[in-house]
């Protein structure tokens, strides 16, 4: 009821529909516009591709590209599959998702080219461009194309991928380093040869060198000469007429020419007879060669040949005739010119008079065939019976194998041990670290010393106390020439270089010469013991008597008292002094002085008092006796009256009273008579 127009046979309302080729078709927009027959559309955001509503994109667009797309031509172009950005105002499509400006680039299998110069027309590659008028299109190596620069208008064909050149005057000759241009040196000239062209109708390519065939029949080169194969043999690059007797069989055997292989052997550039037709190698020296079968027999030494004991028998073995044969060495081997049995099959090399060994597995050690160590490509022998790695082991005597300790030991240490000679020492068949760089002697089992600085002192590295010392002495050094060892620690200066003990703590003594008296060397002189600190003395012939020698001659049974001598008999010793002996035997001393001890005593300060009462007693003889009145006086051991006898050498005599005798020993004699007492 709101139609108000006619559209065909139908009624719309033009507030809200729009009639499209007498159809009614909804509006989209108040300013809608038919798109075709069946769509409206905004003029303002879309446009109508095809009958297809397309909106705007950009805003600006005012034309479509594929019925589904829009553009602005202003800036933008159609190409294929939708608008691309222009490059420039003229810019056209490459492929379809570039555009490029025709004056500066061209479109290269849809990629944009730069020109390589302004007046570039046509692509060359998808890198590249070039005009032909300047340029030719050439393909490289690689497989692709690059402009290469005419040089002359003539220049129509490619020569590899750096030159153009004229076929019609030049040929384009191609070589394992590369391609050149060489000019055709004839109008026949079609084929390269080195740096030259070459007509083949009337000539070769030697070498690289252009030469003229000799013949027409000249197909191929000798060395630097054409020649006929079918007539000639090419032999060391010269060529020689093939031997009439057997054109078809002829070779080269030079310097002799040419030779007939069914009658004949070349044999070191000399024609040979065959001996027998089966013959097929040579033996010998010029003049002295001759053929043989090499099936039946071999060529030993180059002189000799020799019956194959079997038909797989390779090698020779002997030196000359009537000792020589062969031998297969897969099982057989020769040794001093002896063919022998291998111990096995693997086996190349003899080993003394009665083995063979195989130099990749075992050693000859002494005639001995000795399996190597595992590993170990460079073993080598250690004695007739082992092997050794010098890697990691070494021969210690001659015969035993030993594991290194240390990659750096290279000496052997008794039969089980190794050290490195530079830091250690065997010391007892052990190895000792050098206690300094100059140790180079053992000390002890465990120790090692510098001869220089050090001594070995009981096991133990002592350092000299002066570098001359050359003798230990407890944990100190001295050198005996001039010191001496006392006790166990001390080193004493010698007083003669010929001391040869020790005198005392602090001294020395020559022992031949000499005795130690009390720390003191004396000078025997004869003497064998000590007499105090500063004398020597013969016990035979002389006494030490307070340290005072005195002789004795040959007396026996004496005695010292202080520096004398005396005979113990007769005398006693009392301080230092000789004093008498009293008859009874029992003389005792009081100081320096002898005396009784039956009747007297000695005081406390060393006087002799007397033993008894002198007031009654008395003492005759050692004997006390108790005075009378008649008895008042000794006479030896007895007690008499001394007015009534007489004591005469111990014998009591009665006393004359006329006083006219007088004693003469044990005698009592008259006066008259005592001139005759003897």
């Amino acid at each position: 009821m709101w139609d108000d127009s006619c559209c065909g046979n139908k009624t719309y309302a033009s507030s809200w529909q729009i009639c499209c080729s007498n159809n009614v078709v909804f509006k989209n927009s108040s300013n809608a516009v038919c798109c075709g027959s069946t769509a409206s559309y905004d003029p303002n955001t879309h446009l109508c591709c095809n009958g297809v509503v397309v909106q705007r994109v950009p805003m600006t667009a005012t034309a479509c590209c594929d019925n589904n797309m829009t553009y602005d031509p202003s800036f933008q172009i159609c190409c294929g599959n939708g608008p691309v950005t222009k490059v420039s105002t003229n810019a056209l499509c490459c492929g379809t998702t570039s555009s490029y400006n025709p004056q500066t680039h061209l479109c290269c299998n849809n990629v944009t080219v730069a020109h390589t110069h302004l007046w570039d027309t046509h692509c060359c590659g998808n890198s590249s461009t070039f005009n032909p008028s300047y340029h030719l299109c050439c393909n490289t190596s690689a497989g692709g194309l690059v402009p290469v620069a005419k040089q002359r208008s003539n220049d129509l064909v490619c020569c590899g991928s750096t030159t153009a050149y004229d076929p019609s005057s030049e040929l384009c000759c191609l070589y394992s380093w590369g391609s050149h241009v060489v000019p055709k040196t004839s109008s026949g000239a079609t084929t390269c040869c080195g740096s030259v062209s070459f007509n083949p109708n009337t000539e070769l390519c030697c070498n690289d060198k252009n030469v003229a065939k000799r013949n027409t029949t000249d197909t191929s080169c000798c060395g630097n000469t054409p020649y006929t194969p079918a007539s000639e043999l090419c032999c060391l690059n010269e060529p020689k007429v093939r031997t009439k007797s057997s054109q078809s069989a002829s070779k080269c055997c030079e310097p002799d020419g040419t030779f007939d292989p069914n009658l004949e052997l070349c044999c070191n550039g000399k024609n040979v007879r065959k001996t027998n037709n089966s013959d097929d190698s040579c033996c010998g020296a010029f003049p002295n060669l001759y053929s043989y079968n090499s099936h039946t027999h071999l060529c030993c030494h180059g002189q000799w040949a020799v019956y194959k004991t079997s038909m797989t028998a390779t090698e020779c073995c002997g030196s000359s005739p009537p000792n020589l044969s062969s031998y297969d060495q897969s099982w057989e081997i020769c040794c001093d010119g002896q063919v022998r049995n291998k111990s096995t099959n693997v086996d190349t090399q003899c080993c003394g008079t009665d083995h063979s060994f195989n130099p990749n597995t075992h050693l000859c050690c002494s005639g001995y065939p000795v399996a190597k160590h595992s590993n170990a490509p460079n073993s080598i022998c250690c004695g007739n019976n082992a092997a050794y790695d010098p890697s990691v082991q070494l021969c210690c005597n001659g015969m035993w194998p030993v594991w290194k300790v240390h990659s750096t030991h290279t000496s052997c240490c008794g039969n089980s041990h190794t050290y490195d000679p530079t830091t250690e020492l065997c010391c007892n068949d052990k190895a000792v670290p050098k206690t300094s760089h100059g140790a180079t002697e053992c000390c002890g089992a465990s120790s090692s010393y510098d001869p220089l600085t050090q001594l070995c002192c009981f096991g133990y590295p002592i350092t000299k106390s002066e570098a001359w010392h050359t003798a230990c002495c407890g944990s100190s050094t001295y050198h005996p020439q001039w010191q001496i060892c006392c006790g166990t620690n001390t080193v004493v200066n010698k007083n003669n270089p010929l001391a040869d003990a020790c005198c005392g703590t602090s001294s020395s003594y020559i022992t031949a010469s000499q005795l130690c008296c009390n720390g003191n060397a004396v000078d025997s002189l004869g003497g064998t013991k000590c007499c105090g600190s500063k004398a020597a003395y013969n016990p035979f012939t002389q006494e030490c008597c307070n340290g005072v020698v005195v002789n004795i001659g040959g007396s026996t049974g004496l005695t010292c008292c202080g520096n004398q001598i005396m005979k113990p008999l007769e005398s006693i010793c009392c301080n230092g002094v000789i004093q008498p002996l009293y008859p009874d035997g029992m003389t005792k001393c009081c100081g320096t002085v002898s005396f009784d001890p039956k009747c007297f005593k000695c005081s406390f300060d060393y006087h002799i008092i007397k033993a008894y009462d002198e007031r009654f007693q008395m003492c005759c003889d050692g004997s006390v006796f108790n005075m009378t009145y008649d008895l008042n006086c000794c006479c030896r051991d007895k007690l008499i009256n001394s007015e009534i006898h007489e004591c005469c050498d111990g014998a009591i005599r009665t006393r004359d009273p006329k006083k006219t005798h007088t004693c003469c020993g044990k005698l009592y004699l008259l006066f008259s008579v005592f001139y005759f007492c003897r």
